[in-house]
C-alpha cells in the first residue's frame, strides 16, 4: 500500500522540479550590433541638420543637405531590411 501511494506522489513531484518559474529565469539583453550602433548615428545627423538654420543657407547648401537627408534614409532603411531578413541561429 505504502509503495502504491509512493509511486503516485513521485510523478507530481518531478513535474514540479521540471517547471521552472517564469520570473525567476534571467532576463537577458540583445548585445548591441554595429548596425543600431550605426543607425544611432544616422539618427543624430539627421537631428542635427533638422535643428539647422535653413534661412541663412545657399540654395547650393540647402540642396547638399537635401541629398545627404535623402542618402541618410536610404542607409537607414537598408539597415532595417538587413536587420529583419537577419537569420536566427
Amino acid at each position: 500500500m505504502a509503495t502504491i501511494l509512493s509511486l503516485t506522489f513521485l510523478p507530481v513531484q518531478s513535474f514540479a522540479a521540471i517547471k521552472e518559474d517564469p520570473s525567476s529565469l534571467p532576463v537577458t539583453k540583445p548585445p548591441e550590433t554595429t548596425e543600431s550602433a550605426e543607425a544611432k548615428a544616422l539618427m543624430l545627423r539627421l537631428d542635427e541638420i533638422k535643428a539647422m538654420d535653413m534661412s541663412k543657407l545657399k540654395s547650393t547648401e540647402k540642396k547638399d543637405l537635401r541629398k545627404e537627408v535623402r542618402s541618410i534614409k536610404r542607409e537607414l532603411k537598408d539597415i532595417a531590411v538587413a536587420f529583419i531578413f537577419q537569420p536566427d541561429y
